[in-house]
Parts: C-alpha cells; structure tokens; sequence
C-alpha cells in the first residue's frame, strides 16, 4: 500500500532519529569506524544518484524532442491539407486520437525532464554554524550528517521514481495513439474495400 508525500516524511524523520540514536550508542572507537564507512557510502550513493537523474534527464528531453516533432510534423501536414483543400474524410477519426495521445505523452514526458528538488553529496558550510557555537560533540554532528544523507537519499529515490514513472506513462501514452490509429485505418480499409471492392491487378 502507497503512502502519501506527508507520511512518507514523517517515516523518514523517525528513521533518521532512529539512525542518530542507533549511532551515538556505539563506543567511540565503533562509532568513528562506523562514521568513516557511512560517510563515505552515503556520498557514494548520492553522486550516483545524481548520474542516474541526469540521465532521465537527457532521455526525457531527447523523447520529447521525437515526440513533439512528430506531433509538429502531423499538425503542419494536415494544416498544409486544409490549405489545399485537400481533405482526409473518414481519416480524421484515426488522426485526431493519435495527436491527443501524442500531446498527453508529451506533456508527461516533459514532467519528467524537471524533476522535483533533488539532494546533493556534501553540505553548506554555513549550516555548521550553529553545531560550531554551541559545541557540539563532532561525533554527533557527523552522525546527524549521516542521518541527513539517508534521508536525502530516500527523497531522491522517490523523486527518480516518479520520473520514470512519467516517461512510462508518456510512452504508454505514445502507444496507446499508435495502436488506435493502425487500428483505425486498418478498420477504415476494411470497410472501404467491403463498400468498393479490391482493386483490379493489371
């Protein structure tokens, strides 16, 4: 069962507290060996992370680059048509389902290349400020760092999630319009084959 946004924020302050306290009950010599190895794999974590959403990126933008030419293209042919009073007849009711499939991909597609906030390795030397004025325990601080990075990983996770999430919508969306139109048309010839007859061979 899915969680909404606001649950899923309290799940992961709990776990983060949780990660903190777990942390500061180890012994000192267990804790910095623990620090170390944490840091180190949360940092990771997150610069590939970073890769992977950068890559959804660049495919969303490049399929909604194909997406909105072809779309483009039908537009301006029929648009061209019409000038020419040329006109498609029967063939509209396959067309005009593929161009609304083909914006709807569009639009989810395009979600997806401006994904929601996303968190970084490293932090903002200025939000020290305050753990250095008051003196905290550095072990105790890391440890907070270390719950931060789990928690901004689990964020970025869902953020991922919900990007590719609407790449595969917008290419469901894309077959979806693609399979009413063949259909469509192949209905179409049926019937007008039925009404005319196949053509004569020379």
């Amino acid at each position: 069962m899915s969680i909404s946004p606001i649950q899923q924020v309290d799940v992961l302050k709990q776990k983060k507290q949780e990660l903190i306290v777990a942390i500061e009950g180890l012994d000192a010599t267990k804790r910095k060996d623990y620090l170390d190895k944490l840091e180190k794999q949360a940092e990771t974590f997150l610069q590939e992370q970073l890769k992977a959403a950068l890559a959804i990126s660049q495919r969303a933008v490049t399929l909604a680059a194909i997406i909105g030419a072809i779309t483009a293209s039908i537009v301006g042919l029929l648009g061209t048509l019409a000038g020419k009073d040329i006109g498609l007849g029967i063939h509209y009711v396959a067309l005009v389902p593929l161009l609304v499939c083909l914006i709807g991909a569009l639009s989810r597609v395009a979600k997806a290349t401006t994904p929601d906030r996303f968190f970084y390795a490293g932090t903002n030397p200025f939000l020290w400020i305050e753990d250095i004025s008051t003196a905290k325990e550095f072990d105790t601080a890391r440890a907070e760092q270390v719950a931060l990075y789990a928690q901004s990983i689990s964020e970025n996770t869902f953020n991922l999630k919900g990007a590719q999430e609407c790449m595969a919508a917008g290419l469901r969306w894309a077959g979806i319009g693609l399979t009413l139109f063949i259909g469509a048309e192949f209905v179409i010839m049926l019937s007008l084959f039925g009404k005319h007859g196949f053509p004569s061979l020379p």
